[in-house]
């Protein structure tokens, strides 16, 4: 799976906090399915929640949140255009700790395609690709 990871460059480069301590930071992949047609390939797609921590957050909610929608909508866009996933996709959660300090808790709902194909020498290799561009974004994360 390549998107957690993507996820969590995604909020180290959004606050400064998280590159400069990466333990207030925490991804978990939960509730995840793997989904088979059972077709002769063994190509699946792998269905989970994500589950995102920041501990002892003193930064704007917008600074986590905006960046994570953005990724959103280039990463998981059938989400935006559908009600049902959009209504789900993204839950949060925050526990104050303080008046400038707080645990948040958000939980993104995703799905990673993994291609897989046997090599000339019987190995299998699982290749991960990313979503189809939206017709009107294109692949970029620039936003009108």
């Amino acid at each position: 799976m390549k998107k957690p990871a993507a996820v969590r460059e995604v909020l180290r480069q959004a606050c400064p906090a998280f590159a400069a301590d990466p333990t207030k930071l925490s991804v978990f992949v939960d509730e995840g399915t793997v989904h088979c047609d059972g077709r002769v390939s063994l190509s699946h797609e792998y269905r989970y929640t994500l589950t995102i921590i920041a501990q002892d957050y003193s930064g704007d909610l917008h600074n986590i949140v905006v960046p994570l929608l953005a990724w959103l909508r280039l990463s998981q866009p059938e989400q935006f255009e559908n009600k049902d996933l959009r209504e789900r996709m993204f839950a949060i959660e925050v526990e104050l700790l303080s008046e400038t300090t707080a645990d948040v808790e958000i939980k993104l709902q995703l799905t990673e395609r993994a291609i897989v194909t046997k090599a000339g020498d019987g190995t299998l290799h699982a290749d991960y690709p990313g979503e189809p561009p939206h017709p009107e974004l294109g692949e970029s994360d620039q936003w009108p």
